[in-house]
C-alpha cells in the first residue's frame, strides 16, 4: 500500500453540512509538490538554469515533485535519484524514464544519498525519516534543497544554511528539523525569510551562490482545502462524481407537549 491516504469533507459555508466527500491523498500530494516547485521558481540560481535535479525518497511526493518541477524548470535534462531500497529506487527511474524523461531526458540512480546531494544544485527530500540524519555537506555551493519531509536534514545542516519556510509557526513543532534548529538555539533567528515574502518581492534575487539555501514547507490545510474547493468545482462542471441522497436526517419539528 502507499504510505498516505486521505479523506477531505466539503462543508458548505452558509449551512455548514457537509457538500461532497473528496479523496484527499492525489490533492495532498500535488499541493505539495507544487509548494516545493514554486520554491524553486522563487529561488533561481545564480545563473537563472537548473539543468539537473536529485531527489532522494522514491515515493509518491518525490515524483510528484518532479512532475511539477519539470514545467517551472523545463531546462532540467539531468535527473539522480536514490532511496535505500535499490529496488524502489530502479522501479523509480523506470517509471520517471517512461513518464517524465522526454526532451531528452537522462534518469540516473545514485548509490548513496551523498552522490545525490553532491551530483546538482537542486535537490528534493521527501522520505519517511523521524529523526535527522543527512548535515547537507556534500551539497555543491549554491545548492537549493527542498526539504519536503522535514525530518531530513539535521540541526548543524539547519543552521548552517539559509532557511527559508512557508510558515514559521506551522513548520516549529512536531519535532521537524527545524523545530529542533529552534529548540537548540531558543530562537527563530536563523530563519531568513518565508516564500511568502518572496513572492511579494517584485523581483527576487537569486539564492546565495556559496551557501545552501534550505526550503521547508510543512504545508498548510487551508491550501489543501482550496484545492479541494477547486476540485469539486471542476468534478461538478464535467459530471464526475456519485450524487448520494438522504445522507443526512430527515428534519423532525419538536411536538409540543
Amino acid at each position: 500500500l502507499e504510505r498516505a491516504s486521505a479523506a477531505i469533507i466539503v462543508n458548505s459555508m452558509r449551512t455548514g453540512r457537509p457538500v461532497a466527500l473528496v479523496e484527499g491523498s492525489t490533492i495532498s500530494a500535488r499541493r505539495t509538490a507544487a509548494s516545493a516547485a514554486l520554491a524553486a521558481a522563487a529561488l533561481p540560481s545564480g545563473d537563472g538554469r537548473e539543468t539537473g535535479v536529485s531527489l532522494i525518497g522514491c515515493g509518491v511526493i518525490n515524483f510528484e515533485v518532479l512532475r511539477f518541477l519539470l514545467v517551472v524548470r523545463p531546462e532540467i535534462t539531468d535527473i539522480t535519484v536514490h532511496d535505500l531500497d535499490a529496488r524502489r529506487a530502479a522501479d523509480f527511474r523506470d517509471r520517471c524514464s517512461a513518464e517524465l524523461a522526454g526532451d531528452g531526458r537522462v534518469v540516473r540512480v545514485a548509490e548513496s544519498a551523498g552522490a545525490a546531494l553532491s551530483a546538482h544544485r537542486l535537490v528534493s527530500l521527501a522520505t519517511t525519516a523521524t529523526v535527522p540524519h543527512l548535515d547537507l555537506d556534500a551539497c555543491l555551493p549554491g545548492t537549493l534543497v527542498l526539504h519536503v519531509s522535514l525530518r531530513d536534514v539535521t540541526v548543524e545542516g539547519v543552521l548552517d544554511a539559509v532557511n527559508v519556510v512557508d510558515d514559521p509557526d506551522h513548520v516549529c513543532r512536531a519535532a521537524t528539523s527545524v523545530h529542533l534548529a529552534e529548540t537548540r538555539v531558543g530562537s527563530r533567528s536563523f530563519i531568513d525569510t518565508t516564500l511568502g515574502e518572496l513572492l511579494r518581492d517584485a523581483e527576487p534575487g537569486p539564492r546565495d551562490p556559496a551557501r545552501t539555501t534550505l526550503f521547508s514547507p510543512f504545508g498548510l490545510g487551508v491550501l489543501d482545502l482550496a484545492l479541494a474547493g477547486l476540485v469539486l468545482r471542476e468534478a461538478r462542471a464535467a459530471g464526475v462524481g456519485q450524487e448520494i441522497s438522504g445522507f443526512l436526517p430527515e428534519s423532525r419539528v419538536a411536538e409540543t407537549v
